[in-house]
């Protein structure tokens, strides 16, 4: 019997409890990764960035 396996045995017989905030941290994960591109943003600045001495607002 593998890990994953044993898991599922001990979840049906309720002797360890699922992690809700593991689950809920991955259903966040997933609503994110469609919503927005997952792969990184490698995109590069162009244009004018601005100067050290430039107030921001």
């Amino acid at each position: 019997m593998n890990k994953e396996q044993l898991k599922a045995e001990l979840l049906k017989k309720e002797l360890v409890k699922p992690n809700s905030t593991e689950e809920r941290l991955a259903m966040e994960v997933e609503s994110l990764c469609e919503t927005f591109d997952c792969t990184g943003n490698t995109a590069r600045a162009n244009g004018n960035t601005g100067g050290e001495n430039d107030i921001l607002f």
